[in-house]
């Protein structure tokens, strides 16, 4: 029940900025302008952490708890050079696509999409180093944790929100968005994160890419409509592209909540049951 409310506060918290958004700026091209520069990171970073959320909380429930902590150090230390390097990618080779993807009137409105894009790559990065920690914290039962400090963090989001918006537009909610993602990730790992080598174990990474294929061409089928609608949605009129946004999230809202407040906590509970033997399984 507390989980529940917890993660209903976290993620009207961070409805609510949208909101708070639209009702300073409005429904425009400028927010437009947002949206689809971020279309791509969000949906990159969409499918990587939702594979590897559902990969890693089964991944590390089934491990005995004093192996737990080094299986931690193996996964993070993979996912980090993997996301680095391919964060590092997409930004050398944005320059040969972007503008064409993106189709803008005016260099100005050019310049301010790029930037957002370019903020929201290091929002994707740590979001991916993200859901590894939070896999983790979850494996071990921490569910209130991992949705309590993002709560604070969007509650304390909302008065700088309130106070930039009006000043320096929607390249605001851009960097207030990678400064919380950011800000999550450190507390996040406080205390649980423990590297103890800088080498990559081979055999890890063998297992990581054994497990993501089956769940891979799934998880980019069912998140490419996010990115389909929204390039389509280009070009109608001003506006239109981010009251639809607007309300998509709210329609995917219940689903968020009965993911992390139910589905969550019963993979560790499978997890530790597959561990110990399917008869000791309790719900």
């Amino acid at each position: 029940m507390i989980l529940g409310l917890v993660t209903i506060g976290n993620i009207g918290a961070s409805f609510f900025i949208q909101l708070l958004m639209f009702t300073v700026i409005g429904a425009n091209k400028e927010t437009d302008i947002f949206i689809i520069s971020s279309a791509a990171p969000l949906l990159l970073s969409s499918v990587i952490s939702g594979i590897f959320n559902n990969l890693l909380i089964p991944f590390f429930s089934t491990e005995e708890s004093n192996s737990q902590s080094g299986l931690l150090s193996d996964v993070f230390i993979i996912i980090f050079l993997g996301a680095l390097c391919f964060t590092f990618a997409i930004y050398l080779s944005s320059f040969m696509w972007f503008g064409y993807l993106f189709n803008p009137e005016t260099l100005h409105e050019l310049a301010i999409a790029k930037h957002i894009f370019n903020v929201q790559l290091i929002t994707m990065f740590f979001t991916v180093i993200y859901s590894v920690i939070w896999a983790y914290i979850n494996s071990l039962g921490f569910h209130f944790r991992s949705e309590f400090i993002p709560f604070l963090l969007s509650l304390v989001a909302i008065p700088f929100a309130y106070y930039l918006l009006p000043m320096y537009g929607v390249v605001t909610m851009a960097y207030i968005v990678m400064i919380k993602t950011i800000i999550c990730t450190l507390i996040q790992g406080y205390g649980v994160l423990r590297v103890k080598c800088i080498w990559l174990n081979k055999r890890i990474l063998v297992v990581i890419l054994a497990k993501i294929k089956p769940v891979l061409i799934a998880s980019i089928y069912y998140k490419s409509d996010f990115f389909i609608e929204r390039f389509l949605l280009m070009s109608s009129s001003a506006g239109t592209l981010s009251l639809f946004n607007l309300a998509q999230q709210l329609i995917n809202a219940g689903l968020q909540v009965a993911t992390k407040a139910v589905v969550t906590p019963n993979i560790k509970s499978l997890g530790y049951s597959y561990r110990s033997g399917l008869g000791s399984y309790k719900l």
